[in-house]
C-alpha cells in the first residue's frame, strides 16, 4: 500500500517523478494552484492555506484562523478558498519567531529573578527546549 507514482507490478510504489520547472520552497513542490504574481515591482507566489502550512510547520486550519483574525495578511476567494502571498508569510514567520523570542527572554528574566535556575536547572533546561 501506500502512494506512489506509478505503481510497480510488485505493488510497491516509488515517488513521483521529479518534474523540471516545478518551483519549490522548502523542498514542497507548489504546484499548478499558487502563481506567480508581480507585486512592487517583485515576484511573489501566491500559496493556499495548505501550501503555506507545510512552509512554517503548522496545520492549515490555523493559518486560515491566522487570516480571519487580521493576523495574518490574506484573502478569501471564489468559495471561501483563502490564498496567502508567500511574502506576507514570511514576513509574519519573521515576527512570530522575534516575538517569541523576546517572550522566552522575559519568562528567563524572571525565572532567574524568582530563584527557579536554582533547583538543579530543571526550567533552565525546559526553556532551551523553546530556542
Amino acid at each position: 500500500g501506500g502512494w506512489g507514482w506509478p505503481p510497480r507490478p510488485s505493488g510497491k510504489t516509488s515517488a513521483p517523478p521529479r518534474r523540471e520547472g516545478v518551483r519549490r520552497i522548502a523542498g514542497f513542490p507548489l504546484g499548478a494552484r499558487c502563481g506567480l504574481y508581480r507585486r512592487g515591482g517583485e515576484d511573489d507566489v501566491r500559496l493556499t492555506t495548505g501550501q503555506a502550512a507545510e512552509i512554517v510547520s503548522t496545520s492549515p486550519r490555523t493559518i486560515a484562523r491566522l487570516i480571519d483574525c487580521g493576523k495574518l495578511k490574506g484573502a478569501r476567494v471564489g468559495g471561501g478558498h483563502r490564498y496567502v502571498m508567500l511574502s506576507d508569510l514570511m514576513a509574519f514567520d519573521r515576527c512570530s519567531r522575534a516575538e517569541r523570542a523576546s517572550r522566552l527572554g522575559d519568562m528567563r528574566t524572571c525565572a532567574a529573578e524568582e530563584g527557579f535556575y536554582d533547583h538543579g536547572g530543571a526550567v533552565a533546561d525546559y526553556l532551551k527546549g523553546f530556542e
